[in-house]
């Protein structure tokens, strides 16, 4: 699967996550939402739980370039450092770039400390996948 297309599964994905969410906000049981979306109660409860979409936050994804490689592996690879020197930097975990250079979601916080360490403006190295239900 392109690089294109996983990044649009994942917007869908958020969305979808929003919307779930949304259900719940009006009343409807996990159980009713797991209906209307033809999945299960502990899907929808797994979902509107991890880590990677807190719902009260924006949630972003790293950026890639025209070759498929993350912006921030190129940036971080320029500026000299590791994987490991930048999660120092960043005060964040490896794990947490690693998500991010394997095209994964994390918490906008956590992508705003990457990018001040790099001096760089969020928008260089992360896009929006998603706004949380308070947005809504």
């Amino acid at each position: 699967m392109g690089t294109k297309y996983i990044r649009e599964y994942r917007k869908h994905t958020g969305e979808r996550i929003v919307d779930m969410a949304q259900r719940i906000v009006e009343g409807r049981s996990l159980t009713q939402v797991g209906r209307e979306y033809s999945t299960s109660k502990q899907y929808v409860e797994q979902m509107l739980l991890s880590k990677a979409y807190t719902l009260d936050h924006p949630a972003v994804i790293g950026r890639v370039n025209e070759y498929g490689v993350s912006e921030l592996k190129v940036i971080y690879t320029i500026k000299g450092l590791t994987i490991r020197k930048l999660a120092v930097l960043a005060e964040v975990s490896v794990v947490s770039l690693t998500t991010v250079l394997q095209g994964g979601v994390i918490k906008y916080s956590t992508a705003q400390k990457v990018a001040d360490a790099l001096q760089l403006p969020i928008g260089v190295i992360f896009e929006e996948v998603f706004n949380g239900v308070t947005k809504i």
